[in-house]
């Protein structure tokens, strides 16, 4: 029996190009079925379709054409909560929490069989909530504080949260949306070892990723969507990591090289309070660690000292709808106030300029659809987040900040975004400041390190000196250090 159909769905954005209306497809008549009690993972390249497939199917997003059937009976969502009703929970790429309000009081909006007032009135306790989301925290080794504000609650943490919120419907369907993205290596192992419990219970799982060693790991059923049609759907006893790769882009996928043997290092002259230690020119040095161990501190400071000693840098963020990209504003408005003085004369924009300059970036970067006049927020997660690389490295900085730089790209965005900053430190004598969770990624690109734990940083350590199972006791807080 299937759990989900889809029946020649399609949806487009409106867009203004060049002073004409312009229909852009984010899915185009994308047909298949998932089958209940499996997990089915749908990948693609930036911008395929995947989240806004996704959307409508929770009811988040407006159907332009064609059916959907859940549990083979017509299903025409016109709100979340009529996902809710159908059993349907969502975990979002980009979290639906409001920053003034605590952990206690999203649990409380969401709570299961009960509306909201009902909850409000009802005033559901501390010991309530605790105890009712206790199996779950101690299935992830989770551990919420009631008490604290979204705005104080780390990316990885926030995530945990609207994860948490999906489960409490107790789901028949569930949805996660890029769900490994902000978590560390024994993270991922818990979760994905949890997404196989919640098959065994008999639900069904539908998971978005770019990540397809984890497709391989746990999926039953892959669908691969390319320009938002369906490029392939079947088992996955039929199709390897390679070809997934290559139904993806359309191309198959070189794997990135990564320069071993580098020019001596000079003494950076930058100097950084958070760090206990001096950088190199030419170098890419890495912070590892699981997410909410004081990454934004070491990063706030970090800016700050680069602001004090005028340094012209780069800041990819380590949340881009927080820090890097305004709602409602274009492409072009967003290369005009991050480079002003390059785009702007006597307090006027140089506009002819500006839409070259970034009509060029656009097309170097590849980023879809090429609309200068597109809304940021129509753009998809992988797409924003390379423009927000691309509009920070244009600043041609002396010292780059990427923070979880390849979070929820694909894989020719993430070798693109490899490269540059492979380019800013080699070839241009750049030092380049990388944190992430990924540790694949830093110890792919990074030529020193140091591990984050508790707002404490180990290290440094050169690229060999640590196995990884090391690395993970530094990262887990279990390594005793005199």
């Amino acid at each position: 029996m299937n759990a989900v159909e889809f029946s020649g769905i399609s949806k487009s954005y409106v867009v203004d190009h060049n002073g004409e209306q312009q229909h852009i497809y984010a899915c185009r008549d994308v047909e298949f079925q998932i089958q209940k009690n499996t997990i089915h993972a749908l990948i693609g390249e930036n911008g395929a379709g995947k989240s806004t497939l996704m959307k409508m199917l929770a009811g988040v997003e407006t159907i332009d054409r064609g059916e959907i059937f859940i549990h083979e009976k017509k299903y025409q969502p016109k709100s979340a909560a009529d996902a809710h009703q159908y059993k349907i929970g969502i975990v979002h790429q980009h979290f639906l929490l409001a920053e003034n309000l605590t952990v206690l009081d999203h649990l409380i909006l969401n709570w299961p069989k009960e509306n909201v007032f009902a909850n409000i009135f009802k005033k559901v306790s501390k010991t309530q909530i605790q105890n009712g989301i206790s199996k779950i925290e101690k299935k992830f080794n989770w551990n919420f504080k009631l008490t604290a504000k979204i705005k104080d609650l780390s990316v990885g943490e926030q995530q945990r949260l609207e994860i948490l919120k999906a489960l409490l419907v107790n789901p028949d369907i569930l949805i996660f949306d890029e769900p490994t993205a902000v978590l560390a290596p024994q993270e991922i192992a818990d979760f994905l070892k949890f997404i196989l419990d919640l098959k065994a219970q008999g639900q069904t799982i539908i998971l978005i990723t770019h990540k397809l060693h984890e497709v391989e790991q746990v999926a039953d059923f892959v669908t691969v969507l390319r320009r938002g049609q369906v490029m392939h759907s079947g088992s996955m006893t039929h199709v390897s990591v390679d070809q997934m790769a290559e139904l993806m882009i359309g191309q198959s996928l070189d794997k990135l090289e990564v320069t071993q043997n580098k020019k001596v290092y000079s003494e950076s002259k930058f100097v950084f309070s958070a760090l206990s230690f001096k950088l190199y020119n030419s170098e890419i040095f890495g912070i590892a660690g699981i997410d909410g161990n004081g990454q934004s501190e070491l990063i706030a400071q970090t800016i700050e000292d680069v602001k004090k000693q005028k340094i012209n840098y780069a800041d990819i963020s380590e949340d881009r709808l927080k820090f890097s990209i305004f709602s409602g504003l274009t492409l072009l408005e967003h290369m005009v106030l991050t480079h002003k003085s390059k785009f702007s004369k006597w307090g006027f924009v140089l506009k002819t300029k500006a839409q070259k300059m970034t009509e060029k970036l656009l097309t170097d970067w590849d980023i879809r659809p090429p609309e200068l006049n597109m809304k940021i927020e129509n753009l998809s997660g992988g797409n924003q987040q390379k423009f927000v690389v691309a509009k920070e490295m244009f600043k041609d900085p002396d010292f780059i900040i990427a923070a979880y730089p390849t979070r929820g790209v694909d894989l020719l965005a993430q070798q693109t975004i490899y490269k540059s900053l492979q380019t800013a430190s080699t070839e241009k004598n750049k030092t380049v400041l990388l944190i992430s969770s990924d540790l694949d990624e830093i110890l792919q690109l990074s030529d020193r390190y140091a591990i984050i734990c508790k707002n404490t940083v180990y290290g440094p350590f050169l690229k060999d000196q640590l196995t990884q199972t090391e690395i993970g006791r530094y990262m887990a807080g279990s390594v005793h250090v005199e």
